[in-house]
């Protein structure tokens, strides 16, 4: 008996790929959860890439110090303003994708502020090159 489920459970490991999810056309809360939590991933990886970027292009270790402690900073508050703003939906269906829109949102803006960090304009004092 073990050896068809073990059987049964690789036929669906084989075949989930021709099930993937189209992100564009989900509609139920349970695939909008999903989607939004494969948005925030793709985001993720974009904020460490970029804060990667950032660490390695300065060679001043008090600038690196500074930069991860304000990340860390910026970590914690995103995290804690997103609970509140999730809050409203606690205990429903809607809430992880509330939660997690909120995430890719914050996270898109902070890799876009890395991002303008490196890039540096003539005369920015702010801007350590």
């Amino acid at each position: 008996m073990k050896k068809l489920y073990i059987a049964f459970g690789l036929f669906f490991l084989a075949i989930k790929p021709s099930f993937a999810l189209d992100c564009n056309k989900a509609m139920t809360q349970q695939d909008m959860n999903m989607c939004a939590g494969q948005a925030l991933k793709q985001s993720d990886k974009k904020l460490n890439s970029a804060y990667q970027s950032l660490m390695g292009k300065s060679k001043d270790a008090q600038y690196k110090n500074a930069l991860k402690q304000a990340q860390r900073s910026w970590i914690k508050y995103r995290d804690d303003d997103c609970k509140l703003a999730a809050l409203p939906s606690t205990g429903g269906s809607v809430q992880s994708m509330a939660y997690s829109g909120c995430l890719t949102e914050k996270t898109d803006q902070r890799v876009a502020e890395l991002n303008k960090m490196m890039t540096c304009e003539e005369g920015d004092v702010t801007c350590n090159r």
